[in-house]
């Protein structure tokens, strides 16, 4: 008996065994590496979509539209996504969906051919500078194309009056540079095809009558013969299936090869009975041997069928273009509520993380990574769209490899986010702290004053949704686009050594007034650009409108509250910035971009945060400012020299965080 209960004994004394021990190291390393490649991820192609969308044929108006409502979407739905996921332990489930989601919602985009100049799409392969807009404040960029080779700029030279006038996207998304089509009905035509092609041995007739002219004394220059040679060889197809089709058909089949649309252009000037003689004189030069050739051949002709169907395809998403806006619209309005809380959730957790092993010192310190992941992969993305040969094929939209890239990392992201550290279920209550933060920000006068300044700064943040637009317009490709927004990144890091310094000299209101002089500056001379390069010494004033701004914001000693609630404040201020203000301004800006142009848009942005900052610092003056006594120098204090009845001593740090607790 004894010994049974020196037995019991022993087993209720027997430990538990030790707790899980945690690898502070390993999940820091998790955490950075996440942050990175999502930042890698989002600079490949965030900053570079809306100029996408203006590749789809969207208007400013448009582009402000969708930007602000996917904007609005992922702010309501990303703190609810964020709250719920850590009442119910299911983070790492979150984070895991929204980033698929994320990916999924983008990639569609690919999936929506682009707008088309003669069968060929905007910033395809042959590089966006030969497809630029031209500025002008009273024709949106969506309705006037220019030309985009020589030969078309010659046929459009050679044309009546008009044929000479601009046409606007058809159903299709093409815009026909003259009104000459393959076939026509005209009692009488005169064709010269000697300045499309560059050298003829033989000339072409004069036809005084299409209805009893002879074919067989129509002579055609060798020019077009070799052209229409090249195109049957490339097509892998029999001349008389060629023959059957319409001109329409053979238009779209030619778009699907290598150097189609220039073949297009040569014999496209042909009349009907000239089209006859070169379909007749293919026949008879090829002979049975192309025809042997072509049934044999049987996974050529599977893949011209295949990329006959592909256009037919495309050619009904086409038909629908008016639709298209709506559809785009939806896409990110509603993927935004499934993919928004990727960052949310994942800062939530690392705090959390932090919080439960009593290391919250580590905290913050993986946004670092966030400017280096802007600093490489934009230059990264732009030197592939730019310098990269045609591997994606001439009918496919170049701008597609910030798709793919951004694929690429959030798909190695997803992969690091099986081990992203999350806290212990059970073992935290979820506490909000945003009330707690709306009181500190908004029952003090100048805690106020800085959410109105906040707002007004995302406001003209908008504006470079549209600043990729006017380098495009100067003729640029995406290299300056990638580098400025590198330095833009890159002008952080000094500017957060420096900016404690610069805050204890001009205080917090002078540093946030420094940075709305520099942005008013910075807007000023975004509407002066005279050169595509010109965008990128500008955004060294990044450092100070941005991190300055943000630095001195946050410091502020008023939010020094308690931890939790400085998170609530910092996430109230960014949604302000980011959100409800960047979005109003995407909203607004648009149409000013549409209808005013560039100049009177940042010009107006400029005018707007000057007449800002000028009631800022007077607004500022006017506030009173609390004497604050330190809790160091209440030690210091003589018995008597403060009371317990002073204001002052209400004001102490100290009671403010007993209150808090």
């Amino acid at each position: 008996m004894d010994r049974m209960k020196i037995h019991v004994d022993f087993k209720r004394r027997q430990p538990k065994g030790p707790p899980d021990t945690l690898d502070i190291g390993r999940s820091v390393l998790v955490c950075n590496v996440f942050v990175f490649l999502f930042s890698a991820a989002k600079s490949s192609l965030f900053p570079f979509l809306p100029l996408y969308l203006r590749y789809l044929g969207f208007s400013a108006s448009q582009t402000g539209l969708i930007i602000g409502g996917k904007t609005c979407s992922a702010l309501i739905m990303a703190p609810l996504w964020a709250r719920c996921a850590g009442k119910r332990n299911k983070r790492k489930l979150v984070l895991m969906f929204s980033i698929l989601m994320l990916a999924a919602v983008y990639l569609s985009l690919t999936l929506i051919p682009t707008i088309k100049v003669d069968g060929r799409p905007l910033g395809g392969c042959e590089g966006p500078d030969s497809l630029n807009w031209t500025a002008s404040k009273q024709t949106p960029p969506t309705s006037s194309i220019p030309s985009t080779s020589e030969q078309v700029s010659r046929m459009a030279s050679s044309s009546t009056p008009s044929q000479k006038s601009t046409k606007a996207p058809d159903d299709e998304g093409n815009v026909p540079p003259n009104d000459s089509v393959l076939h026509t009905n005209s009692v009488s035509r005169v064709t010269s095809t000697t300045s499309l092609m560059p050298t003829t041995t033989t000339t072409q007739k004069v036809v005084e009558n299409e209805g009893t002219s002879n074919p067989k004394e129509l002579k055609l220059p060798e020019a077009v013969l070799k052209a229409a040679k090249k195109a049957v060889d490339r097509l892998g197809m029999s001349v008389s299936d060629l023959s059957k089709m319409t001109p329409k058909k053979i238009k779209l089949l030619l778009q699907t090869i290598p150097e189609g649309e220039q073949l297009y252009m040569i014999i496209k000037p042909l009349s009907p009975q000239e089209i006859t003689l070169m379909f007749q004189l293919l026949s008879t030069e090829l002979g049975n041997d192309r025809h042997k050739r072509d049934t044999t051949d049987t996974w050529t002709k599977f893949k011209s069928k295949v990329s006959y169907f592909t256009d037919k395809v495309l050619e009904n998403i086409l038909a629908l273009r008016k639709q298209l806006f709506l559809t785009v619209l939806a896409i990110l309005v509603i993927g935004e509520i499934f993919c928004s809380p990727v960052e949310k959730v994942a800062d939530d957790s690392w705090y959390d993380f932090l919080d439960e092993v009593d290391d919250l010192e580590k905290y913050g310190r993986q946004r670092l990574l966030t400017s280096f992941a802007f600093i490489i992969f934009p230059i990264l993305t732009t030197l592939l769209v730019d310098f990269t040969p045609c591997s994606l094929g001439s009918s496919l939209n170049h701008q597609s490899i910030h798709f793919y890239m951004f694929g690429g990392c959030l798909g190695l992201t997803f992969v690091v986010a099986m081990f992203y550290p999350v806290p212990t279920p059970g073992k935290r209550k979820y506490v909000s702290k945003v009330i707690k933060g709306c009181r500190v920000l908004c029952c003090n006068g100048r805690n106020f004053l800085f959410i109105i300044t906040v707002f007004v700064m995302g406001v003209i943040y908008s504006t470079s949704n549209y600043l990729f637009w006017v380098v495009q317009d100067l003729g640029g490709k995406e290299l300056p686009m990638g580098v400025a927004v590198a330095v833009a990144a890159f002008s952080e890091f000094p500017m957060l050594i420096f900016s404690d310094r610069l805050v204890k000299k001009l205080s917090h209101s002078g540093v946030i007034t420094l940075a709305m002089a520099f942005l008013a500056v910075r807007q000023l001379y975004y509407s002066f650009l005279w050169t595509n390069w010109a965008v990128v010494p500008i955004e060294i004033l990044h450092s100070v409108t941005h991190t300055a701004m943000w630095w001195a914001m946050l410091s502020n000693p008023d939010f020094a509250i308690s931890t939790p609630v400085d998170r609530s404040i910092r996430s109230i201020l960014s949604s302000l910035y980011f959100g409800v203000g960047y979005g109003a301004g995407s909203f607004m800006f648009g149409f000013v971009f549409e209808k005013f142009g560039h100049v009177i848009l940042y010009r107006g942005a400029a005018i707007l945060v000057a007449s800002w900052m000028i009631l800022f610092v007077i607004i500022n003056r006017c506030i009173p400012t609390k004497t604050r006594i330190r809790y160091a120098k209440l030690l210091q204090a003589e018995d008597g020299n403060l009371s317990d009845s002073s204001n002052d001593f209400q004001e102490d740090w100290l009671e403010k965080a007993l209150q808090d607790h």
